[in-house]
């Protein structure tokens, strides 16, 4: 049998064509999400799958939205539901309820789903009392809480 013999260079090169790699799918993420706060329209979106709830394996929830008729369906990235461990969401409780989703215009395939608190105020959307509680309980990346008002919009306040 023979060994291939590597070189310490062509290691060096793999690690670094790969750090690369890892930086131009972050610049263009963060690149479609400057797009998506300067140009987008609102649907409604239902998370379809949790994925690995483990968080094991990489495997992420995916969500889908539908614009023009047509149906599209994206992962969610884990900064999207503040990075838990997503075994603590009964996948029964939300699957009945309808997320925000913004999305690009001229091209509808790249959008996010708005989870985070944090998210609709980024985007400038109002919270809608159906999903106040449902926001507070299962993605309450910092600590919020829930006040309702008899009459009037509920509120969500930040506890410091």
């Amino acid at each position: 049998m023979t060994k291939i013999k590597t070189s310490n260079y062509t290691v060096y090169l793999l690690i670094a064509i790969f750090i690369f790699a890892i930086m131009l799918i972050e610049l263009n993420y963060e690149y479609e999400t400057e797009t998506l706060l300067d140009n987008f329209k609102i649907t409604k979106g239902k998370i379809i799958d949790l994925g690995n709830p483990s968080g094991k394996g990489g495997s992420s929830p995916i969500y889908k939205y539908e614009v023009d008729s047509k149906v599209f369906k994206s992962n969610m990235r884990s900064n999207s539901y503040c990075g838990f461990n997503l075994q603590h969401i009964p996948f029964n409780k939300i699957k009945k309820h309808y997320f925000p989703v913004v999305y690009i215009p001229y091209k509808p395939e790249t959008s996010r789903i708005l989870l985070k608190i944090e998210d609709y105020q980024k985007y400038n959307v109002p919270i809608p009392d159906t999903l106040a509680g449902v926001l507070v309980e299962y993605f309450n990346c910092d600590n919020y809480k829930v006040i309702r008002r008899e009459g009037k919009q509920t509120k969500i306040v930040k506890i410091n």
